[in-house]
């Protein structure tokens, strides 16, 4: 399953869904519906386009020379998703 973890801006906004919501500009709003729509018009293969979507609240792990560790996000987000379905 292709998963996408994603940094928000600080002015940005992330809802469950895509539906418009009172006080916030619709600009700065963004849901996982949104995401898989813009991968959809840019040309991203079916298979690529990430089914869910993680907001990352922390910074990413990076390496010395400044290249994300790969492995340490990945077994981050495994042990996220084993919480997530354990609590089903």
């Amino acid at each position: 399953m292709v998963v996408a973890c994603i940094q928000l801006n600080h002015d940005w906004t992330w809802t469950s869904s895509g539906s418009d919501h009172l006080g916030i500009k619709k600009e700065q709003i963004i849901s996982s519906e949104t995401l898989q729509q813009f991968c959809r018009t840019n040309n991203l293969t079916g298979f690529k386009v990430p089914r869910r979507f993680i907001k990352w609240s922390k910074k990413f792990p990076l390496t010395t020379s400044g290249k994300l560790r790969r492995d340490q996000l990945k077994s981050e987000v495994m042990l996220h998703l084993k919480l997530i379905s354990s609590s089903l």
